[in-house]
């Protein structure tokens, strides 16, 4: 019976402990439907999302990567093949220089120009740095020249393959790129091997085997792919459309073939990517093509293993599974702290965002949520704010657009070119319009004192003055790069005259403020955007009566008249008297009629005045040979020469004093050599004058000289030392440290460029001579006696 009634108390105490929790789940009934609400929400949506992301993350991860990688690769290929095209297009272009093709078709051996030739190889491989090595097969000499060390017969040299492609049997098989390894001893002593891809340049390809033959080294290429395309794991390749694999990071891939072409080719697309199974595991192939002109089917493409992308992805995977019971039991935990205090999370929240705003504001009643939206409004102007700065920075957009206009033809309807002019921020113009050429004077020498960024911002500036300058008209320029601005002036109704007056001004201030001096031709006037770019070419051919004008000047663009094709006379009877008065050594008259030729090219145009001008100048350097009885001075004057020195010289009277420069050099010259009393002091004012003629040839000695004079160098030995009581040799190591004083002082090359020039052969015997000369390094003395440096020439 006691045990039946405490039974009953215990029973009486449970309900009682029921009843007051069904209490407080009434009093909290918001409370109790909020956890409610947030458990199932949290627990169903950490279910879903945890099933979810087991069976779908590693085929969205992959198609991300393979979407990304295919973006990266567009862009690579895009890259190389651009790289490649200009590549072939920059070697097509040297290939027909006139001083290669000369090269490449001449029959006499000179080892001089053997030199030239390398040296000019040089230069061309320097400029492209896709280039390994260049080489020239001259077929009349057996001679090839090779980049990578130096010159060969046809017989001794190295590279047998790349002789075979250019036989006149096998050119058609070779006008592509074709891969191929190259191993041996360079000069039979260096061991060498290299990846190869040749191109082969014929010159005559049914007369001779005379070529240029371009190697391109497949691990530029690599590179090149590599910067521009570079997946975190995975090989990739450069496959041409046979399926060979021509450039790759692995060595031991080059010319191996690929089963990925067909795989590729399947798919009928440009780029993508598609999983397949590599070597026995799933891998990620992606692809791109990259051909250009003559290699069509070439691709990039790259293997990535899965396991390496996704090995991270399916380790986390598997943990996410296994610790997902204690995450829905904390998550439930959290919900339920959540659940009773969520209002003070959201106050914490407010009042850290909010910070120093909630102080300003004490004394106004505003809600969290509406201080929130003013911290949001704030966010929102500041963006704004960057938004309309990033605007300020469409000016090269504006140029780009404007450049496009001036050089081209424009292709826009009207309602398309205001939209466009919109887009810029800028407004159309009123009609008429007229382009105003800019072209700085002595750009070569000018250029070469300054960076490349430092003669864009100085042609920024010369147009900012322009536009101060020119207060009242509306301007725009327009950077053309090199030494070309233009102006595009709305003259309105205002006189050609007005218009000439202002830019005169503004050419002043240019002068005053950046020391530049500045030539201007003025287009007629213009109605329409068709005819800027007829306009601008029309200004620009006349802009180059600049060479008559002379620097410093203003012109006006007329119509061109159509002249007759007779209308060119060379004016012979004026060369027979300079050529006549420079035999006789009459230095006057040579002078007196050498101007009255430059005057008679004065009527002609600046073509024909200037073809004149050089036909002129190759024959004073023809009877200049022949009065000497050398053909030293004609290595010098030749086309390429002269053009690049009336180039540099720009105008006419500077072409005019450097010719009568050169001509009273010559007859000074002849005037020293004719005082030589004796027999024996005309043989060593020749032997002088021939080393100064010849002291940058390398090849220049004692027995050279000899040779050259047709006499025994020991007599010539002897005669030289008791005219002039010093040794030949010693006479010749005197005059080369002589000029290269001169060099060091003069301009900026480096000593090792004016050693090699001076025709030293080893830099240690150099810096010996000249410390033995002069008692200090040539850097001392460079540093102990240069003033300005000179400009180093370039042409235009």
């Amino acid at each position: 019976m006691a045990a039946l009634t405490d039974e009953c108390r215990r029973g009486g105490s449970g309900l009682k402990l029921l009843s007051r929790a069904k209490i407080g789940l009434r009093r909290r009934k918001t409370f109790v439907q909020m956890l409610v609400y947030f458990i199932v929400a949290s627990v169903a949506g950490l279910t879903i999302s945890t099933f979810y992301m087991y069976y779908q993350s590693s085929r969205t991860i992959v198609k991300e990567i393979g979407n990304h990688t295919e973006d990266s690769m567009r862009k690579a290929a895009h890259s190389t093949s651009y790289m490649m095209e200009w590549t072939l297009s920059y070697a097509q272009n040297w290939s027909r220089d006139s001083a290669l093709v000369a090269y490449a078709l001449g029959g006499e051996k000179d080892y001089y120009e053997d030199y030239k030739i390398w040296s000019a190889l040089r230069k061309i491989q320097a400029n492209n740095p896709l280039i390994e090595s260049i080489y020239m097969l001259n077929d009349y000499t057996d001679t090839v020249v090779d980049t990578r060390s130096g010159i060969y017969t046809r017989a001794g040299f190295y590279d047998k393959e790349a002789l075979d492609m250019v036989a006149p049997a096998e050119l058609q098989g070779h006008r592509k790129l074709v891969p191929r390894g190259l191993e041996g001893l360079l000069n039979d002593i260096r061991p060498f091997r290299a990846n190869l891809l040749t191109y082969v340049f014929p010159y005559e390809p049914n007369q001779s085997s005379s070529a240029l033959i371009i190697n391109i080294d497949e691990r530029t290429v690599a590179d090149l792919i590599g910067r521009n395309f570079s997946p975190s794991e995975g090989l990739y390749m450069l496959v041409d459309e046979t399926g060979t694999i021509v450039a790759s990071p692995g060595q031991n891939l080059f010319r191996t073939r690929t089963d990925y072409a067909n795989r590729i080719d399947a798919s009928g697309r440009s780029s993508g990517w598609q999983e397949i199974d590599g070597q026995g595991s799933p891998s990620l192939l992606v692809f791109a093509d990259t051909s250009f002109t003559g290699h069509e089917g070439w691709r990039i493409v790259s293997i990535i293993p899965e396991k390496q992308l996704l090995g991270n992805v399916h380790a986390l995977r598997n943990w996410t599974l296994l610790i997902y019971v204690p995450v829905v039991l904390a998550t439930l935990f959290i919900v339920w702290l959540l659940a009773k205090k969520i209002y003070f999370p959201i106050q914490r929240l407010v009042r850290d965002i909010a910070g120093d705003r909630r102080e300003e504001r004490e004394d106004q009643e505003e809600s969290e949520l509406s201080l929130l939206s003013g911290v949001y409004r704030d966010q929102k102007s500041r963006l704004d704010r960057l938004s309309n700065t990033w605007r300020h920075y469409r000016g090269d957009a504006r140029n780009a657009f404007l450049r496009g206009l001036i050089e081209k033809e424009a292709e826009y309807p009207e309602r398309e070119m205001e939209r466009r002019f919109a887009d810029l921020g800028m407004r159309l113009p009123r009609w008429p319009i007229r382009l105003v050429l800019v072209r700085i004077d002595g750009y070569c020498d000018w250029a070469s004192s300054y960076t490349e960024q430092e003669v864009r911002l100085l042609r920024y500036a010369m147009a900012n003055i322009a536009e101060e300058t020119m207060k009242g008209y509306a301007l725009t320029a327009v950077d053309l790069d090199r030494d070309r601005v233009v102006l595009i002036v709305e003259t309105e109704a205002r006189s050609e005259a007005e218009l000439l007056e202002h830019l005169r001004e503004s050419q002043s201030s240019i002068k005053d403020y950046l020391e530049i001096e500045t030539s201007l031709t003025v287009s007629p006037p213009l109605e329409d955007y068709a005819d800027m770019h007829e306009a601008y070419k029309l200004t620009l051919r006349q802009a180059e009566e600049r060479y008559f004008r002379g620097r410093g000047t203003i012109g006006v663009a007329k119509a061109e008249r159509r002249e007759s094709a007779s209308a060119y006379k060379y004016p012979e009877e004026r060369e027979r008297k300079i050529l006549n008065a420079l035999k006789l050594g009459n230095e006057e008259e040579t002078i007196r009629h050498l101007r009255t030729f430059v005057r008679e090219t004065t009527d002609m145009s600046v073509s024909e005045g200037q073809l004149a001008l050089t036909q002129l100048i190759l024959n004073i350097g023809k009877t200049m040979n022949q009065i000497r009885k050398s053909d030293a001075l004609g290595d010098t004057w030749d086309i390429p020469f002269i053009q690049e020195t009336m180039s540099r010289l720009e105008v006419l009277q500077a072409v005019e004093e450097w010719l009568e420069e050169r001509m009273r050099e010559f007859l000074e010259l002849q005037r020293q050599a004719a005082n030589k009393a004796s027999r024996n002091g005309q043989i060593v004012a020749e032997a002088i004058a021939l080393i100064d003629l010849q002291l940058a040839d390398p090849n220049l000695s004692s027995k050279w000289v000899a040779d050259r004079m047709k006499m025994s160098i020991n007599y010539l030995r002897s005669l030289f030392k008791e005219e002039t009581g010093q040794p030949l040799a010693d006479y010749i190591a005197k005059k080369r440290l002589e000029r290269v004083v001169e060099q060091l002082v003069d301009t900026d090359r480096t000593v090792e460029e004016i050693s090699v020039q001076m025709g030293f052969p080893a830099i240690n015997s150099f810096y010996v001579a000249f410390k033995k000369k002069y008692g200090m390094t040539p850097n001392q003395y460079r540093k102990a006696y240069q003033q300005t440096p000179a400009p180093t020439p370039c042409v235009e």
